[in-house]
């Protein structure tokens, strides 16, 4: 038996969340069947470096260049489609073969919708990780109410998910980590089967912070995410303002970044709301300098306004930090360790943070939760999960 994970869309050195499982699936099932990585020569130079050489891991790629950043990325995504199809032309499926969708952009849904096509008894697995707004809301406005001009990625997005939808062959499962979406992905595909994996993700820490009180910590609270509108980090900033009023000393740590202009606007807000003395700038950090930023930190703050699951919610609790958040409806699944607000309210988010920092007991017992729910999710649970779904007939 061989498994095919589709990837083609992959772009940027950067890995996705979406990506991340996909490495992680690999790397357990790898032990047990062969497993092909439908790609790009960026994928699979990515991928090899999380997954490591095999004999059971093979990849079948797609050539991009340079001149993408020229064409744009939808034109470079009409190119890489046809070269996949040439591609998987000349792939012979087992009846027991697995193919797997792992994204929802065309370059995947259209080789993988003919690559089915040529079997009819291979099983399909279909992600469906994130849903897509409201053309006239977007990813900022979906929980906010707030309207908005149609944008090209919010367009382009719906586009994608109704082609993938229209090619989804109804023998296919159709899989989901958000458990909030599972109604909703139930009414979209009535002939299909539809399931939720749980646990969904985890930490890539080895080891248990137990010892986590507040003495010990240098950070009082860490911020991580790109400088995107839907992941809040002006409301960030205004809770940190008003946080100030009475916590005059706050420590703060941001993790991320975007545009050299948005960079540049963070930057100014900062000075303008008097917090360079409060808002330390780290920028994009991976690895053991994340890990070390975060057990140095006391919180974490999460002000985005949308979100699919929130797995960097768990990774945060791993460290031992109590969460604050907004209460989005995708966080259903966190129920231990973490202070959920109403979304925009950045002076009940400000109060929320007030309050852990200023009682040590409160601290301590979010703490305690947020470790314990955090050991109920591993990447191992994850795949033995995921297993159990491509094996069931």
């Amino acid at each position: 038996m061989s498994i095919y994970f589709f990837e083609l869309p992959k772009t940027g050195k950067k890995i996705s969340g979406g990506e991340n499982c996909l490495v992680q699936n690999v790397k357990y099932l790898q032990n047990k069947h062969k497993c092909i990585i439908i790609t790009t020569e960026l994928g699979k130079e990515v991928f090899t470096a999380r997954i490591g050489y095999s004999q059971n891991v093979k990849y079948i790629t797609v050539a991009t260049s340079d001149r993408e950043t020229q064409i744009g990325i939808f034109f470079s995504y009409i190119l890489r489609t046809v070269k996949a199809v040439k591609k998987i032309s000349k792939i012979n499926l087992k009846n027991s073969d697995i193919m797997i969708c792992n994204s929802d952009f065309f370059p995947n849904s259209i080789p993988f919708f003919l690559l089915a096509s040529s079997n009819k008894r291979v099983k399909l697995i279909y992600w469906w990780r994130v849903l897509a707004p409201d053309i006239l809301k977007g990813f900022a406005g979906q929980y906010t109410n707030k309207h908005y001009l149609p944008r090209f990625n919010i367009v382009h997005y719906k586009l994608n998910q109704f082609l993938y939808k229209a090619l989804t062959k109804k023998r296919g499962i159709i899989l989901t980590p958000a458990r909030y979406y599972h109604n909703h992905l139930m009414k979209m595909f009535p002939n299909n089967v539809v399931k939720v994996l749980y646990p969904y993700g985890g930490s890539s820490i080895k080891k248990n912070i137990l010892d986590n009180k507040i003495k010990n910590k240098d950070i009082d609270i860490i911020w991580i995410g790109r400088f995107q509108e839907l992941k809040g980090l002006e409301d960030f900033i205004k809770a940190i303002k008003s946080l100030k009023k009475t916590y005059y000393g706050v420590c703060v740590a941001v993790l991320g970044g975007g545009t050299v202009d948005v960079v540049k606007e963070f930057k100014k807000q900062i000075k303008v709301n008097n917090l360079s003395k409060n808002i330390k700038y780290y920028g994009f950090v991976e690895g053991e300098k994340k890990n070390n930023l975060l057990q140095r930190s006391k919180i974490f703050a999460m002000t985005s306004y949308y979100e699919s699951y929130g797995q960097v919610i768990l990774e945060a609790m791993s460290h031992g930090l109590p969460v604050v958040a907004y209460e989005l409806p995708t966080f259903d699944v966190f129920s231990e360790g973490i202070i959920k607000v109403s979304i925009r309210n950045h002076e009940q988010f400000a109060i929320a943070l007030k309050d852990i920092l200023c009682s040590e007991n409160i601290y301590n017992n979010l703490t305690t939760d947020a470790i314990s729910f955090s050991k109920r999710f591993s990447w191992h649970k994850t795949n033995i999960a995921f297993e159990k779904i491509i094996y069931d007939k």
